[in-house]
C-alpha cells in the first residue's frame, strides 16, 4: 500500500491546484485516499513544475526556498504514486 503525501505537501498541492488549475480538483481526493494513478500523478507533477519555473527560481536560476518546497513536492509525488 502506498503511504501518500505528508499533510504539508497535500496542503501545498491543494493550494496550487485551486489557484492554477481548479479543474484538477478531483485528483486531490485521490491523493488523500492514496489512490492516484501514474498518469494523474505526472499531471500534478507538471502543474507543480510550471509553478516552479514561473515563480520558484531566482534571477540566478537557483531555486528559492519556495522553489525547493516545489521540487520536494514533485519528488514526493513520484515516490508516493509512480515508483
Amino acid at each position: 500500500m502506498r503511504n501518500g503525501l505528508r499533510k504539508s505537501d497535500e496542503q501545498l498541492l491543494r493550494e496550487l491546484v485551486e489557484r492554477r488549475h481548479p479543474v484538477l480538483g478531483h485528483l486531490l481526493q485521490k491523493v488523500a485516499e492514496c489512490s492516484l494513478g501514474v498518469e494523474d500523478a505526472e499531471t500534478l507533477q507538471m502543474l507543480v513544475g510550471d509553478e516552479l519555473l514561473e515563480v520558484g527560481v531566482g534571477a540566478d536560476d537557483i531555486p528559492t526556498s519556495y522553489g525547493m518546497q516545489l521540487e520536494s513536492l514533485i519528488d514526493e509525488l513520484g515516490r508516493a504514486f509512480i515508483f
